[in-house]
């Protein structure tokens, strides 16, 4: 199944801002999901790191 342009009706949004943001914020926390800068630099920590048993 597919859709194109003429198959979607636009429409205004069902939720606030506000509820959205703290689902974000909430999956966020559940899922932890860092920013591939953070991971970046925790893989760096790991690589600097001589000690590899921890």
């Amino acid at each position: 199944m597919w859709l194109n342009e003429n198959g979607v009706e636009l429409t205004r949004p069902r939720n606030q801002q506000q509820a959205v943001d703290e689902k974000i914020s909430a999956l966020n926390e559940q899922f932890g999901y860092i920013s591939a800068e953070e991971q970046h630099k925790q893989i760096l920590q790991i690589l600097d790191n001589n000690d590899i048993t921890s």
